[in-house]
């Protein structure tokens, strides 16, 4: 799990910078895919590297995103996944936050879920359905309006259905670099 956040949090913030560069060069090649439902390139080149990346690293993940395999068929990746490092965030780390969570834990269990939270970040246990959700470019119509502030890249991972582990980077906040949040 520790090598999944390093580089999904990694992913995030690069795919952050593609977006920064597509809103700034002022030319984001905007098309529709419904009523009022708008794309642009920045949504491509970032789901394009977000699956080269998961590819490269994850090549057993099944990866769903917002866009759709026939538009992604002429977009080369933005990112290259040897430039991942998968070891940004430490097991121990992870083990010592789930430690000082326990209360918080033995109470959403009781209150709210009535059943297992994820207590255990070495492993995803084998046999169970693992799924990455990617949302590229949330908030895109914003994008397009000139309202960057309200867009994020979401990557969420769930197994068997529920969710267990989610990355926000907001490319806009903070200055240059963004910000990014992950839990559980």
């Amino acid at each position: 799990m520790a090598s999944y956040l390093s580089a999904t949090v990694q992913i995030a913030e690069q795919g952050g910078k593609v977006i920064r560069s597509v809103y700034n060069s002022g030319d984001m090649n905007k098309m529709l895919k419904g009523t009022d439902d708008p794309v642009t390139i920045a949504d491509l080149q970032v789901q394009k590297s977000i699956e080269a990346c998961f590819g490269t690293h994850f090549p057993g993940l099944i990866l769903v995103g917002e866009e759709s395999k026939e538009s992604l068929i002429n977009i080369q990746s933005q990112l290259d996944p040897k430039n991942i490092s998968l070891d940004f965030i430490k097991q121990e780390m992870l083990s010592e936050s789930l430690k000082t969570r326990k209360d918080f834990n033995d109470h959403m269990r009781k209150e709210f879920y009535g059943a297992e939270i994820w207590e255990n970040f070495e492993s995803i246990r084998p046999g169970k359905e693992v799924l990455v959700w990617v949302d590229p470019l949330d908030g895109t119509n914003d994008f397009t309006k000139g309202n960057p502030s309200t867009v994020t890249v979401l990557i969420g991972l769930a197994v068997e259905g529920v969710p267990k582990v989610g990355v926000v980077h907001q490319p806009f906040a903070h200055g240059e670099s963004g910000i990014t949040l992950f839990g559980t």
